[in-house]
């Protein structure tokens, strides 16, 4: 996964992606974007208006730690002692959203995968 920094991005072409970030903050004390896009990413209430990968580049251990406890979450193991009742809210949540996304790449590939197929066996 390439590093993607709007400031010095040149991959917005290929992305479709023209947002820009400024130097400038907002009377709340945001950033101020040019071109923003069109659904921001909210990160523990903090509206990103920039490139989705730009978080997991910059703090890989929690995204890895993440990651580590979702694979335990898909083998039946939960990140905290004892049932499903038992876990945090936020975990659960989370791992939640990981195995939905993970659900949409999946039907994405089998979508993209068989009209490859159905191309090649006509």
């Amino acid at each position: 996964m390439p590093e993607r920094v709007c400031k010095t991005c040149t991959l917005q072409g290929v992305w479709g992606c023209d947002a820009e970030e400024t130097d400038e903050l907002d009377q709340f004390g945001d950033k101020v974007w040019k071109n923003p896009a069109m659904v921001p990413l909210d990160l523990d209430g903090v509206m990103f208006w920039g490139c989705p990968r730009r978080p997991i580049k910059d703090d890989p251990q929690y995204w890895g730690k993440l990651l580590f406890y979702y694979a335990m979450y898909q083998k039946g193991v939960m990140p905290d002692e004892g049932a499903m009742a038992s876990q945090s809210f936020k975990a659960m949540t989370l791992l939640g959203l990981l195995e939905d996304t993970m659900h949409e790449c999946q039907q994405t590939k089998d979508s993209n995968h068989a009209a490859k197929m159905a191309r090649h066996n006509s």
